[in-house]
């Protein structure tokens, strides 16, 4: 996950491999999810964004922010989500619970990188280990 700040809003792309993604979709939500262009638009997006919200939260200055699914795009076998949060003035601190996979893969990583103020932190989450923070 790469996050900048663009003006007040903090833009994060979550970049996942198609095939293990579109597995755990198939299992939490319906079996007919295929990841493509062509294959039920309304019922991918929909999915996808409510697992991004159940997997993933972000903390601004210690206060649940509001994630807000832009979209996707497919790039060779993976697969950019689009997230934003609005309004983010005056932070201190980042907090990120990214729990993404874990309920499908055991042994699942997740790489977080933070960058905004000028400051960048990265993060290698697990299963047991899934919170990362960053302080300005």
């Amino acid at each position: 996950m790469a996050q900048s700040k663009t003006g007040h809003n903090l833009q994060i792309t979550i970049r996942l491999f198609i095939d293990d993604f579109e597995d755990v979709l198939q299992e939490r939500y319906d079996q007919s999810i295929i990841l493509n262009e062509d294959n039920n638009p309304a019922l991918i997006e929909n999915s996808i964004g409510k697992y991004l919200s159940k997997k993933l939260n972000i903390k601004l200055n210690g206060k649940d922010a509001t994630l807000n699914y832009l979209g996707k795009e497919y790039d060779n076998d993976i697969v950019k989500c689009y997230v934003e949060i609005e309004n983010t003035n005056e932070i201190k601190s980042v907090s990120v619970t990214n729990k993404l996979l874990f309920d499908l893969f055991e042994e699942q990583q997740n790489i977080v990188h933070l960058r905004l103020k000028g400051k960048r932190k990265s993060f290698v989450l697990i299963k047991e280990n899934d919170k990362g923070m960053l302080n300005f």
